[in-house]
C-alpha cells in the first residue's frame, strides 16, 4: 500500500494477476490497472510472464534501488526490506509472497 500517491500499472504483455483491496482482477496486454493512494494491492506475474510499465509515487524508485543492492549482496530479509520501504512510503501488510 502506498500512503503517499496512487500506483498505475500498464500491461504491456503478458498477463498479471491483481489483488487491489478485496478485488481480484487479471491484467493483460494492453490494460490500465489503477492502484489509488492508500489502497491495498499486490500484483503475481501470470505463468507466460510479462512485461509492465509500472507509476509508482513519488520516491519509491528509492525503494528499488536500494533493495536491489542488497540483492547483490545475498539474501534480504522481510524486516529488512519493510524498513526501507517505510522510508520512501511503501507499506507492506504481509510477508506472505515475500521474495524467494
Amino acid at each position: 500500500m502506498h500512503p503517499m500517491g496512487p500506483e498505475t500499472f500498464y500491461i504491456i504483455e503478458g498477463e498479471y494477476d491483481f489483488t487491489l483491496g478485496e478485488k481480484s482482477l487479471m491484467g493483460k496486454s494492453g490494460d490500465t490497472i489503477f492502484a489509488p493512494k492508500g489502497t491495498p494491492h499486490r500484483f503475481e506475474v501470470g505463468h507466460k510472464g510479462g512485461h509492465a510499465l509500472i507509476i509508482s509515487p513519488f520516491e519509491l524508485e528509492h525503494y528499488f534501488f536500494k533493495v536491489s543492492e542488497l540483492f547483490n549482496k545475498g539474501k534480504i530479509s522481510y524486516k529488512a526490506e519493510s524498513n526501507i520501504a517505510e522510508q520512501y512510503g511503501q507499506v507492506f501488510l504481509d510477508n506472505r509472497k515475500h521474495w524467494k
